[in-house]
């Protein structure tokens, strides 16, 4: 067993009290079978969360779920990166759609029918979407000639849904009906400005928003029926960095790329049984993206020239599924379950124009994440030309092209080196059922980690 150091809590922490408590719970849940466990702390953990909220202070423990192998424990300021807790009960026929901010925790619950919403609606929905960054302002030949530099693309929020069905389901019809969909996106960075005049310089362009993380506990039966309709579809999709600005003059210096964001941690504990019925739907998919890096800005002069060098492409999500229930899939090409995790792209280094030119760097593409998946039910994939049952895959990004150069001295550069991708595991069957298979990216006891957003 591979054992994982944890960090202590220390008395002139400020939440000290509050930290040593949930240390107390996590303790205390080792002793509980799996099931008590994750009811033990959504329960205790989720009490005391909304009732630091709702005193106004404070950091407090976020929802934490945790499985024989997997304890994901949150602590974060509930206001800045967790927003507000939403509950929803009684009569949700016609589903429920909410977005970050206000909210980031939504939990439904206490339910007197199923969720069976609108054509092409999906039965729960929880989502953030980033603002982009502004463009740098470009250089004055009369004043200062060099362009400014983008501002960072915002980072998505913190998401976590709670689907406590008990005897109601959630039964959805149409084309992109998930069962449950929660995505958390990052803001595009800014362009960075041009530059203008006798010695001018490109704007860097800015850094690319994260992704958020996003966490889905699902405990209801999930039933859809239509074309890529998913049973629980989560994403976290870092955005690229922006442009470098270019420049042209007696001497020119071209913009760096901004590196692109990183894709969020992306979470599923699933005991809902999961029937799809449609092409392309997929019972159980998780996808996190790093953002692409931004291209370089090109340079061009009367003398000497330097292109800017591409965006380095953002870490890809770390992906952790935990399946407890049966999985089916009727439909054509629709996997049981599918975690996936991708670095981005490097940004390609600008080209330089002029008698001395030197050609800018490719930037290097991001890492793929750690991707980790638990299965513990049958999987069956029935269509006649079904996908596999469980896929598991980390891609590291491209490398980003090296600039070209002109002129009698000229020199292009170097392109990017491509990323790497985390020890993934990845286990794939044909039709039929998977029982008690478990991929895992490294072997846990049981691994505790604390994520700071």
């Amino acid at each position: 067993m591979k054992t994982v150091r944890r960090r202590e809590f220390f008395r002139d922490d400020p939440n000290y009290d509050e930290r040593l408590a949930m240390k107390r719970m996590l303790a205390t849940s080792s002793v509980l079978a799996p099931t008590r466990r994750r009811s033990h702390f959504v329960a205790s953990l989720r009490a005391r969360a909304q009732t630091k909220h709702a005193a106004g202070g404070g950091v407090f423990p976020g929802p934490v779920i945790c499985s024989a192998a997997i304890c994901v424990a949150w602590l974060t300021n509930p206001v800045a990166a967790f927003g507000q807790v939403t509950t929803r009960e009684g009569d949700q026929s016609t589903g429920v759609s909410v977005t970050f901010p206000p909210f980031s925790t939504l939990i439904v619950s206490n339910l007197s029918t199923n969720i069976s919403p609108a054509n092409a609606v999906s039965g729960i929905r929880l989502t953030s979407q980033a603002g982009n960054g502004a463009n740098g302002s470009a250089g004055d030949t009369l004043g200062d000639p060099n362009g400014g530099n983008g501002s960072s693309g915002g980072a998505g929020g913190a998401l976590t849904v709670d689907f406590l069905g008990g005897d109601w389901a959630i039964l959805t019809h149409g084309a992109d009906a998930n069962g449950i969909f929660s995505r958390s996106a990052g803001g595009a960075g800014g362009a960075g400005g041009d530059g203008a005049g006798l010695l001018a310089s490109g704007g860097n362009g800015g850094t690319g928003g994260r992704g958020g993380a996003v966490m889905v506990n699902s405990s209801g039966d999930i039933t859809t029926d239509g074309p890529s309709a998913y049973g629980i579809f989560i994403e976290s999709r870092a955005r690229a960095g922006g442009n470098g600005g270019t420049a042209g003059g007696g001497s020119a210096v071209g913009g760096n790329g901004g590196g692109g964001g990183a894709g969020g941690l992306l979470t599923v504990n699933n005991d809902s049984t999961i029937v799809t019925r449609g092409p392309s739907s997929r019972g159980l998919f998780a996808q996190g993206f790093g953002g692409d890096g931004g291209d370089g800005g090109s340079a061009g002069s009367g003398t000497s020239s330097v292109g800017g060098n591409g965006g380095d492409g953002g870490r890809g999500s770390d992906v952790v599924l935990n399946n407890n229930a049966d999985i089916t899939t009727e439909g054509l090409s629709a996997e049981g379950l599918l975690a996936f995790s991708r670095g981005g792209n490097g940004g390609n280094g600008a080209g330089a124009g002029g008698p001395s030119g030197f050609g800018g760097d490719g930037g290097s593409g991001g890492r793929g994440g750690n991707v980790t998946v638990t299965n513990n039910a049958a999987i069956q994939t029935q269509g006649l030309t079904s996908g596999s049952g469980i896929v598991a895959e980390s891609l590291g990004g491209n490398g980003g092209n090296g600039g070209t150069a002109g002129g009698a001295s000229g020199i292009g550069r170097f392109g990017g080196s491509g990323g790497t991708f985390e020890t993934n595991g990845g286990f794939s069957s044909g039709r039929g059922p998977v029982a008690n298979c478990c991929v895992h990216c490294r072997a846990f006891s049981l691994y505790c980690s604390r994520l700071f957003l």
